[in-house]
């Protein structure tokens, strides 16, 4: 076979690679469009609408003194609960969720493989994408309900924005933009879940 014909082939696998990663995360995208509150989700709406708070946060302090310290997934939840319809922008969470996602993802490839080719990192992200969610116990958890969705997938995006950030941080030699960042991403990330409040602290000590 002549170079030309390698080439030709080449191209056709990346570009059929392609398609398939497309329409697979096609398919979960559009599966946003169908998605609906559960029981927990109305038991939320409920607490954050009780008329004896105020607002949000003094519901959010209030939970974290008393059984959940889960202070910005909660406040994410609560602001949803309280100021959204509950029913006709359930949709828009996962499709915010799945946006986020693949641009924190973006975010530290790009960081990770800074001399490569933009096109090539938005490829392995949607590789990353894809292995990920395939691979997922249970999707519908992950991606399509709000309560566990706001606590793991925020943690998981503000995760890989931190570690991009913590590698510029290491590379760069003015540490004055890059710290205060990582410090605020580390806080955040410490109200997920108390499952990525030891992961932050073991990245820290290492």
């Amino acid at each position: 076979m002549t170079k030309i014909s390698h080439e030709w082939i080449n191209k056709l696998m990346l570009v059929v690679i392609a398609v398939s990663l497309l329409a697979i995360s096609s398919l979960f995208i559009i599966l946003a469009f169908y998605t609906t509150p559960t029981a927990d989700d109305f038991d939320y709406a409920i607490s954050f609408r009780d008329p004896e708070f105020g607002n949000v946060f003094s519901t959010v302090v209030d939970w974290y003194q008393r059984w959940n310290p889960r202070y910005l997934s909660v406040t994410l939840i609560g602001t949803y609960s309280k100021y959204l319809d509950l029913i006709n922008h359930y949709k828009f969470l996962s499709l915010l969720l799945f946006g986020v996602w693949l641009l924190s993802a973006y975010l530290l490839l790009r960081t990770l493989f800074e001399n490569s080719r933009r096109i090539v990192v938005a490829g392995g992200v949607l590789a990353l994408f894809v292995l990920y969610i395939l691979t997922m116990p249970r999707v519908s958890s992950g991606f399509y309900w709000m309560n566990s969705a706001y606590q793991y997938q925020i943690g998981n995006v503000l995760l890989m924005s931190n570690l991009a950030c913590m590698i510029r941080l290491a590379r760069a030699k003015r540490s004055y933009l890059f710290a205060p960042m990582s410090a605020t991403l580390l806080f955040a990330i410490i109200g997920t879940t108390e499952m990525y409040m030891v992961l932050m602290v073991i990245l820290v000590m290492i």
